[in-house]
């Protein structure tokens, strides 16, 4: 499906879970813009790259997706005056700076092996159905972050700002 455009894929819809995290650590954006293309030769009719921009009210995002890296990688930035953070979600390390005393501190988590976080999340929706506990992220979060990969596409057809 990643590759045909008539069953939804295409860089942005199918790493949609890289605009979960971005709206879950910082709220969802009034303000979206990205370039998208297909730049390889991978036999696909659909993008498989993309920049998206987010303005939130104080901040601004930017993710870039593609197909075309060959390592693994999924990392995340995040800087601030009072410091970085660095994530790196395939090696579970973690690097703060902190601005005040211009050091950094790193965590690592050799505790569980990546396949868990899938395993944890089978459990909570076992949990949600058996125990009748609430869903961390409900119907309505996928909604909106649909909504958002959507007006993305949008951006880069129209070339434009879009406001959600």
């Amino acid at each position: 499906y990643s590759a045909n455009k008539s069953l939804g894929g295409g860089v942005i819809l199918d790493s949609i879970h890289e605009l979960d995290y971005i709206c879950w650590l910082f709220d969802y954006p009034a303000k979206i813009f990205c370039f998208k293309d297909k730049l390889s030769n991978l036999e696909i009719d659909v993008e498989d790259t993309a920049e998206i921009l987010f303005k939130m009210e104080d901040i601004i995002a930017e993710i870039h997706l593609d197909y075309l890296e060959r390592s693994h990688r999924r990392n995340c930035e995040i800087i601030g005056e009072k410091g970085t953070i660095l994530m790196d979600l395939i090696k579970k390390k973690v690097r703060i700076y902190n601005a005040t005393n211009k050091e950094w501190t790193e965590y690592l988590d050799h505790e569980k092996d990546i396949n868990y976080t899938y395993v944890d999340e089978i459990q909570h929706f076992f949990d949600c159905i058996d125990k009748k506990r609430t869903p961390t992220s409900d119907i309505s979060n996928g909604i909106e972050t649909l909504r958002i990969a959507l007006a993305a596409n949008e951006s880069s057809r129209l070339g434009r700002i879009i406001g959600l």
